[in-house]
């Protein structure tokens, strides 16, 4: 790797650390990331009944479009009722031509076909095709009680304003201002691809699948000098929270966001308030006068113990040679609508 391209991968980690770890600006709206917030709304039931919405009709245990007048369903087909109907046979003209009431046709008198039809010797045929085609057949809709939904042929409790259902579980909806980033809400997709870029590679490092590439060594090398004392002060503070970390994530790929949110928050409880003030002290100290979003998070006595323990994670990542606090970095986000500001 040359100069140019080592320095290039240093800004460019640099620059995702900067993305990842701070957040716009101060309030709850204006997280860089947020997991998905979600709850469950119980088992599935057997709908009441099924049928057919929007006026369609039902054929063989499928919805159509009503066939037009004059025609009725045979599946996805539309076929005249009656396509055509013998009117008699002819009789011979006389002198004068053909009877009243009579038609001429072919050299015979015939009995003028109703109307809508066309006469071709003793048969009269309707007027238009003999039959078309009204599109697929759609699935019967499953018919619920009062304060359920269908949803995959089941029935559930209607999920809260703001949640939307898929299956057992409402899923947040995606708030202003944010877009769509898998399992989490992202405030732009550059955001989105920087979080989700990073949170792949310290995965793929701690479990061992991968190697730091030199620019990261170069970048924490830069770091942990910038960070001195106070970095170190950090690490240990944070000691208390590596065993349990290391149970939290140790199955990281399989497991729930909001579910080692929830842990994070459980084994940041258990610390006591000595251990909580040692942590929160070394962040201040080590963030004092920097860019990092650490010093605006913790003025004023507001706290959001979410990203001070992200902030202390990321500080101490680049002491720790395993790569457990660089997935916990990456991972310990708020869940939207449950981790905003708050003194906790």
């Amino acid at each position: 790797m040359t100069r140019y391209n080592k320095w290039l991968c240093v800004f460019m980690l640099l620059g995702m650390f900067l993305i990842t770890i701070v957040p716009n600006a101060f309030g709850k709206d204006n997280e860089n990331f947020y997991w998905k917030n979600s709850y469950g709304r119980g088992v599935g039931k057997i709908p009441t009944s099924h049928a057919c919405t929007n006026g369609k009709e039902e054929d063989a245990g499928l919805c159509y479009k009503p066939c037009k007048a004059g025609y009725h369903g045979v599946g996805p087909v539309c076929w005249q009722n009656k396509a055509s109907y013998g009117r008699g046979a002819g009789t011979i003209p006389g002198l004068h031509g053909c009877k009243k009431g009579k038609e001429k046709q072919t050299g015979l008198c015939y009995t003028p076909c109703k109307a809508d039809y066309h006469g071709v010797g003793p048969v009269c045929w309707q007027n238009g095709p003999k039959s078309y085609g009204r599109g697929v057949g759609t699935p019967l809709v499953s018919i619920c009680k009062t304060g359920m939904t269908a949803d995959a042929g089941l029935c559930y409790n209607k999920c809260d304003k703001g949640y939307h259902g898929v299956g057992p579980v409402c899923w947040g909806n995606t708030p202003p201002g944010y877009v769509d980033c898998g399992a989490g809400f992202a405030k732009n997709s550059t955001v989105c691809a920087t979080i989700t870029a990073n949170q792949a590679a310290v995965v793929a490092f701690f479990l061992g699948t991968k190697v730091i590439p030199p620019a990261k060594q170069a970048l924490d090398a830069k770091k942990m000098a910038q960070l001195g004392e106070n970095g170190k002060k950090t690490f240990e503070a944070m000691r208390p929270l590596m065993a349990p970390f290391k149970a939290i994530f140790k199955n990281v790929k399989k497991s729930k966001p909001g579910a080692m949110i929830s842990q994070v928050k459980n084994k940041w409880g258990n610390l006591s308030d000595v251990q909580k003030f040692k942590i929160e002290t070394a962040v201040k100290l080590t963030t004092k006068g920097s860019s990092i979003g650490g010093q605006l998070l913790l003025s004023n006595g507001q706290i959001n113990t979410i990203n001070l323990i992200r902030y202390a994670a990321d500080i101490s990542s680049v002491f720790d040679p395993s790569g457990l606090l660089a997935v916990a970095a990456a991972y310990i986000y708020p869940v939207y609508g449950e981790d905003y500001w708050s003194n906790d």
